[in-house]
């Protein structure tokens, strides 16, 4: 990646991102408190998804999942996905729209 390429993607990264404070205590993933941040920046921004290839946090997905049930009571429009998963997710609305 050229330097003018990575400004541009920068640019239009800060375009369309916001800036959200966490709250420290909101949600645990119990056994994993190096994850936490994750979490706490997803509820404080209420985001739509939540993308890794971590498989104990796409497990959070799950309606069997009692820590997902948590964390879906705190962003109740959550989906927690793998990388191809969050692009067809965006596929579908892009598709929707």
């Amino acid at each position: 990646m050229t330097p003018a390429r990575v400004i541009a993607f920068l640019s239009d990264v800060r375009a369309c991102a916001r800036w959200a404070e966490t709250d420290p205590d909101t949600f645990t993933l119990e056994g994993h408190p190096d994850d936490d941040h994750l979490f706490h920046l997803a509820i404080a921004a209420q985001v739509d998804f939540l993308v890794t290839w971590e498989t104990r946090i796409l497990a959070l997905d799950s309606a069997d999942s009692l820590e997902g049930t948590r964390l879906r009571a705190l962003v109740p429009q959550l989906r927690v996905l793998n990388p191809p998963a969050f692009l067809h997710a965006l596929a579908n609305l892009e598709a929707a729209q």
